[in-house]
């Protein structure tokens, strides 16, 4: 599979990487897009603890986690059914999409201050 996969801060590839076996208890899922933000910046810069080599996305890998946008957690179906109808244009809300190979572009897009909301995109 492809991946971004830094060897040290600043320093990263895009690259052919193993793909993860899975154990009998566990699921394997294609994700279509995923967020960057600041985080990603930080790590970026090998800050937050990074130890290296690291593929940001590794997390995928091993845990996925569906969480509420909500506090209140009875809210959630209603949350949901909302955005299903279509009232909240959630495409309007992301400002830059990028290919995985042009993560650099995606990170200097969120440095820069030029995006809102910045997805990187799987094919």
């Amino acid at each position: 599979m492809k991946a971004i996969v830094y060897d040290a801060p600043r320093r990263f590839s895009y690259r052919d990487v193993p793909m993860p076996e899975i154990e009998p208890d566990e699921v394997r899922i294609r994700v279509r897009a995923c967020g960057i933000c600041g985080t990603d910046l930080h790590i970026h810069e090998g800050e937050f603890l990074a130890q290296f080599p690291r593929n940001p996305y590794e997390i995928f890998q091993k845990q996925l986690t569906i969480t509420g946008s909500f506090a209140q957690t009875h809210c959630f179906d209603r949350a949901l059914a909302y955005l299903e109808s279509r009232k909240v244009k959630v495409n309007e809300m992301v400002t830059h999409a990028f290919a995985l190979e042009e993560y650099g572009k995606a990170l200097e897009t969120l440095r820069s201050r030029q995006g809102i909301k910045t997805i990187i995109q799987f094919r």
